[in-house]
Formats: structure tokens, C-alpha cells, sequence
């Protein structure tokens, strides 16, 4: 809403800088989320105050999607695995919030020199740290608060909906609440949450915050910053982003507004007071987590749980009711969403370093947590800690503090190395443990059979790049909810069936697990379970497991007997999940089979609580679409292989009401055109279709909500005299994202050629303008592997 920014004035490095709370992390956002679909590579980063470079190159490399490298890499072994995968690549990336030059300099040394158009941008609110970063060329782009109309209408748009619904009696409180918010998104945001919260409209409590706000204006006189350059570089109704302004009139500028963090740190405790004591505890608890972090929806929720932070309410489950705190702080803006899904559920978040330090403030003050990371040399220390947080990142040689006392701790979260970790036996009253623990030395594995010992536990998650031991019995763990562990496994405890309370089970792909599964009666989650290396016996168990919802199941080898067997039960399988909401099949075959629909084709009654449906390539193709899929009304992520695809099987599809994600491969070779009309899909956002020739076609209407549309098809049976108009994407009034893959990547240059030509005379008049992503593969339909040549984008 007040941010209008393009590409057109940025170079390979860029920087934006600005006061805290002006909203940098905001417009860096929204220009990823909008431009990355034009780059082969792409990564945004989160930095902090003390970032751990290995962590934060890590994260970049994942993001990349670079292959992996063995062992424990170093810094440099990082660095050259960036810019190996990088070399000759478009890419797009965003460090956001640096405060520290020196970080700079070795994370740009990733990135190769030619940039083939590719971006990097880096947020912070250091003047000097922007400079050095530029070579002291000052050639970055200041964002400014926000002008008084854009005030009015983010404060306005939130709490009321629209300025024209705020009733007359509330118009002067209001003007001067934005008056003293200065322009800052962030202090705008916060206290148009929290009252858009009340339940009750009071003038009277209204002016009561008001007069306990500070005036965070930066400047008395104006709405914003003003006059630091007349070179305007992006802007849109008043909002200025000034690119390049002089070093001495910014450095003057900072200088003369001493208390703009100051009033915005006094806006943030006033929201933290209007919380209720339960979303304060819970807000409190993502404290356990470094600077930037990306916090999984599924990990908090689980771990409030896990410490009795949720009451639950009408008739709800306790996650369920976590997931309505955690919206909840979200709402209020003291908690941001950093992913979400198609039907706009959060699936992480993270929170400004500015509320991170508020609540480190208060946590500290109320003996909530503890937090010890390896600078820390000396601590003012409660007698009894409640929760600790240790976070070492790089180092190797630290160790929690002596004066600490641990004997009461209740929750415990690591973040180091091998060497530095604490021998959880000492923590005899721990319900939540985090584990998250790096070795790169001559360590073979983790030994974790200690944990036996630990009665109260119930939240357990360890990640790990070594071998990681559990103990063989685990049955006296009779309160654990949640195992989780990414790492390898010597073996799963022979008698986890006896943990009649776990919730939630999530082990690596290649752990078979031991008999007795059916004594999970309480179980929710499970994954990944290995269709091809557990028993059939295993899977017939799990028919016995009525209460899961969210299944994942993978075939970790070439569908075998064995695996094709298990495929057969997953019908009855089904039929008793009446939970159900999520499925996943996925696995690393390299071809797909065709299998038999004896065990899909009729489920009955169908699991009518489910959300998400996941029957990836590479392992199956049903010869048709099982009809039962047309009666799931909650059915919101479906993506499936089929064999053939008939009109019937497309009503089925488009009158599904709830369908928001719907990836589509079809096998079958043949020239029948699919028609796609303006009738059904009526909330669908995302389409991926995938079939040997490009015989679709768009009717006026049709899928009116589809924003990223991705396209996979032979390039060999695209016709040179197809038109412009041939395939309808004009008709697709939200489109805002192609991605075209073709198949035949080994085609003559003229072949080549002609097809490209083709696909962008499709799309240049598109009345959207959307962003192009083509490229050619080796095949369509077993894997992404690009080929280097033929490959442009159009924005």
C-alpha cells in the first residue's frame, strides 16, 4: 500500500538505509516477493546483531538451492560454494539489517563479479556501515517515514477498514495518535493492531494512549524526512525513497532526531502492556530463538504447548488454539509473518530486532528466559533459571556460565558446536529440549541415550549433520508429545510403540521403524514413513492409528513389490483417517509407475477434513483421478500424476470449492485441447500443469484468481503457426507470474528458436504485464535439470 518500488533504478549492489521502524525490511519484502520469479537464484537473509557468518552462508546456500557440500564445510568452502552455483546465473539477493560492514566484505565474496542483470540488496539504519559497504560512494537509497496521507490510510485501512468507517467521534484521537507515530510503519502498525483488538469502540480509552504515547516524529515540523536529496529515486503519492544523498546532510539529519528509537521503543512497551497474560507468555517464549530467525509455525505452537502456555478453547484442540495466539500476535504486529500459504495461514514468522529486544528486556526482568551466547563473559543471574537459551553459533570453546543454576531449568534450547554441548543429564526437570548441533571434527555421531532419564520431557528436537543415538528403550519418556529429529539415525528405540502419548513422530526418510505401531493411539503426525523399506505389517498397523492428521510418506528407492503391495492398503488406510487433513507421497525414484487404482480408484467414506493432497511424480502415476477427490470441500493444495486426464476429471477439479494450489501432471500422448471455461476454480491462486503437448486453452473467466501459473509441455509439439491468442492467457485477469519449462532441451537451434518466439509473442500483450520465466530441460517430466542454453526472462 506505501511502497511503490521497481528495479529500473538499481544496480547489482544496492542498499537501503533508514531510521528503525521506517519499514527497509518491508520494501526490501515486497520487491523479493515480486521480482524473484525473473532469477534462477534467490535467497533472502535475515542478519543481526551478532550474525554467525557460517550460519548466515548456510542459509544462502540452501535458499540457492546449491548442491550440498560434504563434510563440515568452513567459510570458504561456503564461499566457493556460492559462487561456483552462482557463476553465470541470474540471482537475487537480500541481506536484511546489517550492522556491521566487516560482514559485508566476506559475505560479498560469494557473489561472482558478472551479474547477468542479477540484484543484491542489503537493508540497515547505519549510515557508516552503508558507505563502507558502497566503497564510500554514496550511492544508496534512504527510505523516509511515510508522508501524512499514507500515514492516515495504513492506520486507518487497519483498524477500520477505510478512513470513510472511522466514526466522527474518534477522527480527532486518531489524527493525533498518527501524529505522534511520525510516520513509522512499524509504530503505526503496532498501535492500529492493538486497537483494532478492543472489542469495545471507548473515546475516553482512546485518548488515554494517546497521552501515554511518545512523539517518535522525527521531525516537528514535517511529516517525515525531508530534504536529503531532491533526487527522487522510486516513490509513489508523496513517499519519497531518496537515492544518493550527501554523507554530511544525512549524518545531520540522524544527529538532530535523537529520540526517534527512543519513542518507538515506548510505542512497543505500551502494545506488550495491552496484551493479555496469555499472548505475553507466548510472545516471551520466541525469545529461545537467535536474532533473525525464522520460527516454524508447527516448532512454536508445539513447544507452548509443551509448557502449558495454552488454554484451550471451545471445543479446540490446544494447537489449534496456539495457532489462534500466534495469529493473533501477528494481527497486533508484534509478531511477523515470514511464509505463508496459499490460503494465507502463516507457516513462519520471525519478529523485528527492535520487539526482539523489548522482549529480551522484559524476559530477563521477569526470570522468564535466559539467554548466554559466547561473548557473554560475565552474567547478573537469578537464582533459579526457568528456560535457557544458549547460543554459541561459531564458537567452539564456550560453555554455559558456572553461576548459572540449572537444576530447575524447563526448557532448554542449543544452538553450537559438538564440543560445546551441555550434558542434558543435568537438566533433570526439562519438558522442552532444542538441539541443534554441528561437528566437524573426527565425530561419527551424537550420543543422546542419556535422554531416557529426563521423566518429564515432552518436546524433543535434534538436528544434527552426524549420527545421532537414541537410546534402544524410550517407553519410560510417558509424557513426550513431539519427537522430531533431522539427522541420521543408528536405529529408532525398539519400543517407541509404548509412548501412548505421542502426538507427533518425525523421523528421517530412511528410519525403518520397529513393530508395535499400533500402540500410537494418540499419534497426529507422522513422517517421513518409507513405504519401501518399512513392513507391510507396519503398514497395516497403521490403519490402527485413527487420530492422525498429517501423514508423510516417501519411497526412498524404485517402486518395488514390496512398495507396490503397501500402495494397495493405502485405500483402507484412508477410509479410517476420518482426521485426516494432510497426505504426502513423495520419494527419489528417478521414473514413475503406472499403478494398479485398486487401492485409490474407491475410498469410502473419503477423509472430509482434508486440506492437502500430495501424490508427487517420481514415484506413481494413477491411470485416472480417483472420483472420491470430488468430495472433499476443504480440499486446499492438491498435486497429482495421472496417466490421463478426461473432462469429467476437470469438473471434478473446478468444483472443488476450497482448491487454492493445484499441481496437474498428465502422461498420455494425444492432441485433445483442454478447455478451460469461466465456470468452477473459484479461489484457485496457483496452477501447475504439466503435459506432453501444450493443448490447453483459457476461455474468458477461467481461474480468475490464478496469480503464478507454471507450464511444463514437449517443445517439439508446439506449432509455429500458433497466434498470439491461441492459448487464451489473456483471458487470466490476475496473472502476475509465468513459468514455462520445455521439454527437449537436445532440439536444433531453429527448433529452438521457433519456440521460444512463439511463447513470448503469447505474452507480450498480455494487459498484466507479468513476469516470464522460460527455460529448457532435459525432460518435463523427471526433474528440473536446465539446460544452459535458451533460457530469458521478460518483465
Amino acid at each position: 500500500m506505501f511502497r511503490s518500488i521497481t528495479f529500473s533504478c538499481l544496480k547489482l549492489f544496492h542498499f537501503f538505509i533508514g531510521f528503525p521502524g521506517v519499514g527497509k525490511t518491508t520494501a526490501a519484502g515486497i520487491l523479493y516477493y515480486k521480482y524473484r520469479g525473473k532469477f534462477q537464484c534467490s535467497a533472502f537473509v535475515r542478519v543481526s546483531h551478532t550474525p554467525d557468518t557460517r550460519s548466515l552462508l548456510i542459509s544462502i546456500l540452501s535458499q540457492i538451492k546449491a548442491p550440498g557440500i560434504c563434510g563440515f564445510p568452513d567459510v570458504h568452502d561456503l564461499i566457493d560454494g556460492i559462487r561456483k552455483h552462482l557463476k553465470g546465473k541470474r540471482y537475487f539477493i537480500i541481506m536484511d539489517d546489517l550492522w556491521n560492514a566487516s560482514i559485508w566484505d566476506i559475505i560479498s565474496r560469494a557473489f561472482p563479479d558478472a551479474d547477468y542483470g542479477s540484484r543484491i540488496i542489503t537493508t540497515t539504519q547505519i549510515d557508516d556501515v552503508a558507505l563502507a559497504c558502497c566503497r564510500y560512494y554514496p550511492d544508496y537509497i534512504e527510505i523516509s517515514p511515510l508522508n501524512d496521507d499514507q500515514s492516515k490510510e495504513l492506520f486507518f485501512t487497519r483498524v477500520f477498514g477505510s478512513e470513510d468507517h472511522c466514526p466522527p467521534d474518534f477522527k480527532q484521537v486518531s489524527s493525533k495518535i498518527i501524529n505522534k507515530c511520525a510516520g513509522l510503519p512499524l509504530a503505526i502498525v503496532s498501535i492500529a493492531s492493538m486497537l483494532a483488538s478492543e472489542s469495545y469502540l471507548i473515546v475516553e480509552k482512546w485518548e488515554h494512549i494517546q497521552d501515554s504515547l511518545p512523539c517518535t516524529r522525527t521531525d516537528p515540523t514535517s511529516g517525515g524526512v525531508k530534504g536529503l536529496s531532491s533526487d527522487t529515486a522510486i516513490g509513489s503519492g508523496g513517499r519519497m525513497l531518496a537515492r544518493g544523498p550527501k554523507n554530511e546532510k544525512w549524518k545531520r539529519t540522524q544527529d538532530s532526531l535523537p529520540f526517534t528509537s527512543e519513542g518507538l521503543k515506548q510505542v512497543l512497551n505500551i502494545v506488550y502492556n495491552n496484551l493479555p497474560p496469555h499472548l505475553k507468555a507466548c510472545l516471551l517464549y520466541l525469545c529461545m530463538y537467535p536474532a533473525g530467525y525464522l520460527v516454524r509455525k508447527h516448532d512454536l505452537v508445539r513447544q507452548w504447548v509443551a509448557e502449558d502456555f495454552i488454554n484451550a478453547m471451545g471445543g479446540q484442540g490446544a494447537e489449534e488454539t496456539a495457532g489462534i495466539y500466534l495469529d493473533e500476535l501477528v494481527s497486533r504486529g508484534m509478531v511477523q509473518s515470514a511464509a505463508t500459504n496459499y490460503g494465507n495461514e502463516v507457516l513462519s514468522c520471525t519478529v523485528h530486532h527492535m520487539v526482539l529486544d523489548l522482549i529480551r528486556h522484559k524476559s530477563k526482568e521477569l526470570n522468564f528466559i535466559i539467554t548466554v551466547d559466547n561473548l557473554q563473559s560475565t552474567l547478573t543471574l537469578p537464582d533459579e533459571v526457568r528456560r535457557l537459551s544458549v547460543q554459541f553459533g561459531g564458537s567452539k570453546a564456550a560453555d554455559v556460565p558456572e553461576n548459572i543454576v540449572i537444576s530447575k531449568v524447563r526448557s532448554l534450547l542449543f544452538w553450537g558446536f559438538f564440543e560445546c554441548v551441555p550434558s542434558v543429564v543435568d537438566y533433570p526437570l526439562l519438558r522442552v529440549l532444542t538441539l541443534h548441533i554441528w561437528a566437524d571434527g573426527d565425530e561419527t555421531s551424537f550420543d543422546l541415550t542419556s535422554i531416557s532419564e529426563l521423566l518429564l520431557l515432552r518436546y524433543l528436537k535434534i538436528q544434527c549433520n552426524i549420527m545421532v543415538n537414541l537410546p534402544d528403550e524410550i517407553k519410560g519418556l510417558k509424557r513426550l508429545e513431539t519427537l522430531e529429529v533431522d539427522a541420521r539415525l543408528s536405529a529408532v528405540p525398539c519400543d517407541i510403540g509404548h509412548l501412548n502419548k505421542l502426538l507427533h513422530l518425525l523421523l528421517p526418510s530412511e528410519a525403518i521403524l520397529p513393530k508395535g505401531l499400533d500402540g500410537l493411539t494418540s499419534l497426529l503426525t507422522l513422517g517421513c514413513f518409507d513405504l519401501s523399506k518399512n513392513s507391510t505389517q507396519n503398514v497395516i498397523d497403521l490403519t490402527k492409528l485413527t487420530n492422525l492428521q498429517d501423514v508423510h510418506l516417501t519411497c526412498s528407492t524404485e517402486p518395488s513389490e514390496l512398495t507396490v503391495g503397501s500402495m494397495e492398503h493405502l485405500g483402507s488406510i484412508l477410509e479410517k483417517f476420518n482426521d485426516l487433513k494432510s497426505l504426502t507421497l513423495h520419494g527419489a525414484g528417478s521414473s514413475s509407475r503406472v499403478i494398479s487404482d485398486d487401492g485409490l480408484s474407491i475410498v469410502s467414506p473419503s477423509p472430509a477434513l482434508l486440506e492437502k493432497l500430495e501424490l508427487l511424480p517420481r514415484i506413481f502415476t494413477l491411470s485416472r483421478l480417483p472420483k472420491w477427490i470430488g468430495e472433499l470441500s476443504r480440499l486446499s493444495i492438491l498435486k497429482i500424476d495421472v496417466l490421463d486426464l478426461s473432462i469429467n476429471d476437470i469438473a471434478i477439479l473446478k468444483a472443488l470449492p476450497s482448491l487454492a494450489s493445484l499441481s496437474l501432471s498428465v502422461r498420455t500422448e494425444h492432441a485433445e485441447w483442454i478447455i478451460f471455461d469461466n465456470e468452477g476454480f473459484p479461489v484457485l491462486k496457483y496452477f501447475k500443469f504439466v503435459r506432453t503437448a501444450p493443448y490447453m486453452s483459457f476461455l474468458e473467466g477461467a481461474m480468475p484468481n490464478v496469480q503464478k501459473l507454471k507450464l511444463a509441455f514437449d517443445a517439439n509439439s508446439l506449432k509455429p503457426e500458433y497466434s498470439p491468442g491461441t492459448f487464451g492467457f489473456q483471458h487470466m485477469t490476475s496473472l502476475a507470474q509465468i513459468s514455462v519449462k520445455f521439454g527437449g532441451a537436445d532440439a536444433d537451434d531453429s527448433n529452438k528458436r521457433d519456440a521460444e518466439r512463439v511463447w513470448k509473442d503469447t505474452f507480450t500483450n498480455h494487459p498484466n504485464n507479468p513476469i516470464l520465466d522460460a527455460r529448457w530441460v532435459d525432460c518435463i517430466f523427471n526433474g528440473d535439470k536446465t539446460s544452459g542454453c535458451g533460457r530469458y526472462q521478460r518483465t
